[in-house]
C-alpha cells in the first residue's frame, strides 16, 4: 500500500541512490510547508546505479523517487505507478554541453538530438 502522507514514508521500505563520486544518498525533492520538518526517508535499499533503483522499485523491494521520464515505460505499463505527486516538486534541468568547436561530431550531434526528442516528447505526454 502507497503512503498517504509524507510522515508515512518512514513506515516503508525506500529504494535510495547514492552519488558514486560523493557517497552520499540523493535526498528526495519534496513539496512541503517551510515550517514542516522534513520526513525521515529510510535507507532500506541504496543502490549506485539509477536501473537497479528502477528494478527494485519494479520488483517490489520498496518506493523510491524517480524523475518521471526516465521510467515513462513503466507508468504506461503500469509496473510502477506514482504516489504523493502532491508533494512532487521538479528539480534540475538536463544540459549537454559540447567544447566549442567548428564541427560538432556526428555522434555527439546525434545524441543531442535524441535528447532533445526525448524531452519534447515528455513535455509534450505530460500536457
Amino acid at each position: 500500500m502507497a503512503p498517504r502522507s509524507l510522515d508515512a514514508l518512514q513506515e516503508h521500505d525506500c529504494i535510495r541512490y547514492r552519488f558514486v563520486s560523493t557517497g552520499r544518498v540523493e535526498s528526495w525533492a519534496l513539496r512541503q510547508p517551510a515550517s514542516a520538518p522534513a520526513p525521515r526517508i529510510p535507507e532500506t535499499f541504496v543502490f549506485n546505479n539509477s536501473e537497479a533503483v528502477t528494478h527494485a522499485a519494479r520488483a517490489g523491494f520498496g518506493i523510491a523517487q524517480f524523475v518521471e521520464l526516465m521510467i515513462r515505460p513503466e507508468l504506461e505499463a503500469g509496473t510502477l505507478r506514482p504516489f504523493l505527486r502532491e508533494h512532487s516538486l521538479e528539480r534540475g534541468a538536463l544540459w549537454l554541453v559540447l567544447p566549442q568547436t567548428r564541427r560538432t561530431p556526428p555522434k555527439v550531434k546525434a545524441l543531442g538530438d535524441f535528447l532533445a526528442r526525448l524531452v519534447e516528447e515528455d513535455e509534450a505526454g505530460a500536457r
